[in-house]
């Protein structure tokens, strides 16, 4: 959709309003442009526009990328949402909406013995089916998820409470450069300087759950941000799956409590998800990709990475984030030259 506003514009006047994600967007899409927006709202812009137009130029120096609700590279899944987030700043490829993809959540505490081979034999499952993992970066469940992902060469989106200048713990600053290298991406709604708040945790979780198909929460206390996170996928009508765990194990309560109350449906099996993602379970990951690839420009032919990106009308990093994605599950393949072919 085409709105008579520039990225600076919209930045400022995101920064100006205060307004709630569905009101930002109201107000825009009610407006004749940024002036009249600023002056409906009732507040004086000061150096608004300019502290804006700075952050872009610094947006782009630092290699780091900005799509709001307007432009045509903004996730559907999120587009749907009540309050879908205007701006999403990221680094990477924003995932395709044409892959299947599923949040992994849990506690930062999870156990050794459980939690943590669970996540890995689950993700290593779905990475194989060309699945698409997508978790917040903290301690835990979500870093083995991104790990597992990372080493099984599948394709994860790290979802973060704060901006992509100010990302902690130092575990996680290492993980986002080598999921980058994967074809990856780190996104959040929140300005690069900006801290991590506690307000900003549940808000990023409905991120998380809004671009995934489905959640599944693999450990979790009786009381948790994962907990969060599955309350978003009921609101957000998405299926939920939670793994169950031993009686006497409080990481467990909360996973336990959500398959009693049959809020969540019970996980036992990497494959219990694929009704809900309408992936064949007999279906080998080369099909479910080629399935999943569309719009490659000739059959028979191969391109180069500028080609692609001018064929699909993204940046070249948004080409390779796709070709990476269908590379590992094997319905792409890479010829000498840096040339790429679709395999069907």
């Amino acid at each position: 959709m085409t709105i008579p506003w520039t990225l600076p514009e919209i930045i400022a006047f995101h920064r100006m309003s205060k307004l709630c994600a569905s009101e930002f967007i109201k107000a825009v899409n009610g407006s004749a442009g940024y002036t009249d927006a600023v002056q409906r709202i009732g507040v004086i812009e000061f150096d608004a526009l300019q502290v804006a137009t700075e952050l872009v130029v610094g947006l782009e120096r630092d290699g780091f990328q900005c799509t709001t609700y307007w432009d045509a590279a903004y996730p559907e899944r999120l587009r749907i949402l009540d309050q879908p987030p205007p701006i999403l700043y990221h680094v990477g490829p924003l995932p395709h909406s044409a892959l299947p993809s599923v949040a992994v959540v849990g506690t930062r505490r999870c156990t050794i013995q459980y939690g943590k081979p669970a996540t890995e034999m689950l993700v290593r499952e779905w990475v194989n089916k060309g699945i698409v993992i997508v978790s917040g970066l903290a301690n835990g469940i979500d870093i083995i998820a991104h790990e597992t992902c990372v080493q099984s060469g599948g394709c994860t989106v790290a979802v973060i409470a704060s901006g992509l200048k100010r990302v902690t713990p130092l575990a996680a600053q290492k993980m986002i450069e080598r999921l980058l290298k994967i074809g990856g991406c780190v996104v959040t709604e929140y300005a690069p300087m900006l801290a991590a708040i506690p307000p900003n945790f549940p808000a990023r979780n409905r991120i998380i759950s809004g671009l995934s198909d489905a959640v599944v929460v693999v450990e979790s206390n009786v009381k948790g941000g994962a907990l969060i996170t599955a309350d978003f996928a009921i609101k957000q009508g998405k299926p939920l799956y939670a793994l169950p765990g031993p009686i006497l194990s409080v990481r467990s309560a909360g996973t336990n409590n959500l398959i009693k109350r049959g809020l969540a449906e019970l996980l036992q099996g990497a494959e219990d998800i694929y009704a809900s993602l309408d992936l064949d379970t007999e279906m080998p990951p080369s099909k479910v990709a080629e399935d999943k690839l569309i719009n490659w420009p000739q059959n028979g032919a191969n391109f180069s990475l500028d080609e692609l990106a001018e064929y699909w009308v993204c940046s070249v990093s948004e080409a390779l984030g796709k070709l990476l994605q269908f590379e590992f599950s094997g319905a792409v393949k890479q010829l000498p030259g840096k040339r790429f072919e679709s395999v069907r």
